[in-house]
Order: structure tokens, then sequence, then C-alpha cells
């Protein structure tokens, strides 16, 4: 049976750790404290974590704007190679007229670039696995 002592030093022992890892581990608590109430009914139930989680956002969306000044800003770089500028505003506009991740698009080489069919061949995507990705008339030219 659980008791709402024993949850309480659990959440105790978590206070270590970040909110979201604590909301992960108490959302298994909250589950397994579900399921023994099902089968003894004064089990204990974890219904609040006593704490909020703030998530932030997993992507972010450029706007035009923005990549323009990104775009302008790789090709001012100062570095010692000179073709790093062009490698970086290369890349920039790539990821973002295409989508693709950026270890996808470091990995990519000549033989991925089809251009008479206006496409990539990117090896090894997520999941391991190969996909065409077309690519806008701007891009390819």
């Amino acid at each position: 049976m659980l008791s709402p002592e024993i949850v309480r030093l659990y959440l105790d022992s978590k206070n270590a750790l970040t909110p979201l890892g604590r909301h992960g581990d108490l959302s298994a608590v909250r589950t397994f404290s579900k399921y023994l109430q099902a089968r003894q009914a004064d089990s204990f139930v974890l219904h609040d974590y006593g704490f909020r989680v703030q998530y932030r956002p997993r992507f972010y969306l450029y706007t035009r704007a923005e990549i323009v000044t990104l775009l302008g800003a790789a090709r001012r770089l100062k570095h010692a190679d000179p073709t790093r500028p062009f490698c970086l505003h290369l890349l920039i506009g790539l990821l973002y007229t295409t989508g693709l991740r950026l270890s996808e698009a470091l990995a990519l080489n000549d033989a991925d670039l089809d251009l008479n069919r206006a496409r990539l061949l990117v090896r090894k995507g997520k999941f391991g696995k190969d996909r065409y990705v077309a690519l806008h008339p701007t891009t390819v030219a």
C-alpha cells in the first residue's frame, strides 16, 4: 500500500533534479499509485506534484528578416579560411530552405546532390533512414 508519507519521502529524495526531471519521475509514481489504488482502495493516489513545470518550445521559427540578417552576418564573417563565410552562408540557406537537421546537412557530400531532379539524398537521417529532400529553384540556382 502506498501512503502519503512514502510519497513525501520519495519527493524529498528528488529535490536535486530539475523540475522537468522531477516531473518525469513523478509521472511514473502517479501512474503506479493509480494502479495500486485500483487493487487496494485505501492506497494513496498522487494527484498533485506540488510544483509546476515551465515547458520551453522545442523549436523556433525564424522570420524572413532574421534569416536575411543571419545570411548577411555569415558572409561578413572574418576568418583565416576565406571560404568559411561562404560555407556558413550556404549552410544557413540550406537549413532554412530544406528543413534539414544540422547533422544531416553536415553529412552531405557531392554525390548526394541531384541538380537535374532538384533534390538531395539524405543518408541515415532520423531513425537511420535515407530520404530525398526537394530543393527550391532558388536553392538550386
